[in-house]
């Protein structure tokens, strides 16, 4: 069996709107916050997949985007297998987006899901 480290997966919820007067004032546009660059040149979800990248491997990193966001999402998420980014066809809130996460690997038998 393998260790732990090799068994996890990495999910990515970035199918939120996040839209708020602040990402209007730092990207000059009503986008979702998750794509703006707040800090430095890499946005939030940039940011967040390269935080990760030392614990788990892109082909075990699920990200969760909203299908209105893939002219954004799509050239941020370039190191993610093509299947790995999962398309809600709209925002369905934090719950529904893990939700369709574990579903989508629930036949996966090496992942580790934690309750």
């Amino acid at each position: 069996m393998k260790p732990p480290s090799e068994r996890l997966w990495a999910l990515v919820l970035a199918g939120g709107d996040g839209t708020r007067p602040l990402t209007r004032l730092i990207a000059g546009a009503p986008i979702p916050k998750q794509y703006c660059r707040i800090i430095g040149s890499r946005s939030l979800l940039e940011a967040t997949l390269a935080r990760v990248a030392p614990l788990v491997p892109p082909e075990r990193m699920l990200a969760i985007v909203n299908r209105g966001h893939m002219e954004l999402a799509r050239p941020q998420l370039a190191t993610l297998p093509v299947a790995n980014v999962l398309v809600q066809p709209r925002n369905l809130d934090t719950g529904p987006g893990i939700l369709v996460s574990l579903l989508e690997r629930c036949s996966t038998p090496c992942a580790t899901r934690a309750a």
